[in-house]
């Protein structure tokens, strides 16, 4: 099965430098542990989203769920990991990043760019053309202006977590929706049962000073749940839909498939390919070392586009600083065009898969 990736195995060792690709990407990605997991430009919404997830649930699990039976305290510890660990992966997984293409020279091999049509199921699609990237998107990909680069199967910049959901994290933020919403209906539905205990006692005569303070308590647990009900209810009934139908949600809002919808494959075979599917692999290898040819591909881009990559001044800089230093063994009046045709094109491969679709 065909892949899209850039392949970096084959390059000559002599191409490649010390600086790992992470360091010099033109994108606007906030990486940690040494490119193995990158985020968007916004990790403060993610901080935030922890907190107005984990604040409510943690006065419900030390007050409502703890009293009450082990098995309950134990479902709601659960339910609260579990969406914890699935909002981190929405964060921290690369969603499928399209690694960009170079501005053609005169030199440059242009037969293997991409076809500008595709044909899925008897129908031909138009691929658009990225201006950014330069190159012919994949069916389904589309470019994020807010974190500068394409994404295979692109669903939404989530402004709650601050990065992009694309093919490779789109399961895991299905997953914090649809955890986030039964966390809360298990909140509420067990303050309430907690509330009518209270309330119980305090009829026989067997309320005390902590039984009211563990009410009060109750009562915010209860709101909690409840308002996580109702901020989160559309949200989850729309994506149920979405995968139901094999949609994203840039093609729902744009009407991309008015006519038929070519990725429709059944509602079970729909929910099936989205959870119980292996994930696709990476298209960048951001933890491996930078090639000469990528450094020449990232300079072009930043003296081409200055205005697009005012966020990433430290990458920018070092860039500029590995072009110059491996610029002067060239000789010859175009040292910028010799350069350039360093970038190995015969050892990318840009067929469309299905994986990417």
């Amino acid at each position: 099965m065909n892949k899209i990736y850039t392949n970096t195995e084959k390059t000559d060792i002599t191409d490649l430098t010390e600086t790992p690709l992470w360091k010099v990407y033109p994108g606007k990605q906030t990486f940690c542990c040494s490119g193995y997991m990158n985020t968007g430009p916004d990790v403060s919404k993610l901080v935030i989203s922890l907190v107005m997830f984990n604040i409510p649930l943690a006065i419900f699990i030390i007050f409502v769920a703890w009293p009450l039976k082990i098995y309950v305290f134990s479902i709601a510890l659960f339910l609260t990991i579990s969406t914890d660990i699935n909002l981190i992966c929405t964060a921290f997984v690369d969603p499928g990043i399209i690694n960009p293409l170079p501005k053609q020279s005169t030199h440059a091999n242009t037969s293997i760019i991409p076809k500008k049509k595709q044909i899925v199921k008897n129908q031909e699609i138009n691929l658009p053309y990225c201006e950014t990237c330069n190159m012919p998107r994949p069916i389904r990909a589309s470019h994020c202006s807010r974190c500068n680069h394409c994404v295979a199967c692109f669903d939404h910049h989530c402004p709650w977590v601050g990065t992009d959901i694309g093919i490779r994290n789109y399961r895991f933020f299905a997953l914090f929706l649809f955890g986030v919403f039964f966390a809360s209906v298990y909140a509420l539905a067990c303050s309430a049962v907690y509330l009518a205990l209270l309330l119980y006692k305090y009829i026989t005569d067997k309320f005390t000073i902590d039984s009211s303070w563990r009410l009060t308590m109750t009562v915010i647990s209860g709101i909690g749940g409840g308002i996580g009900i109702w901020a989160i209810r559309a949200l989850c009934l729309f994506h149920f839909r979405l995968i139901s139908k094999n949609l994203t949600t840039r093609e729902f809002h744009k009407d991309i498939w008015i006519d038929s919808n070519p990725f429709d494959k059944g509602c079970c075979k729909n929910w099936q390919e989205k959870f119980c599917t292996r994930i696709a692999p990476r298209m960048i290898n951001f933890h491996s070392r930078a090639t000469q040819g990528q450094i020449s591909t990232f300079y072009r881009y930043i003296q081409e586009d200055k205005d697009k990559f005012k966020g990433t001044q430290k990458a920018n800089k070092l860039v500029k600083g590995l072009y110059q230093e491996f610029q002067k063994s060239y000789t010859g009046k175009n040292k910028m065009e010799d350069a350039w045709d360093i970038v190995d094109l015969s050892d990318v491969e840009l067929e469309l898969s299905s994986d990417y679709l």
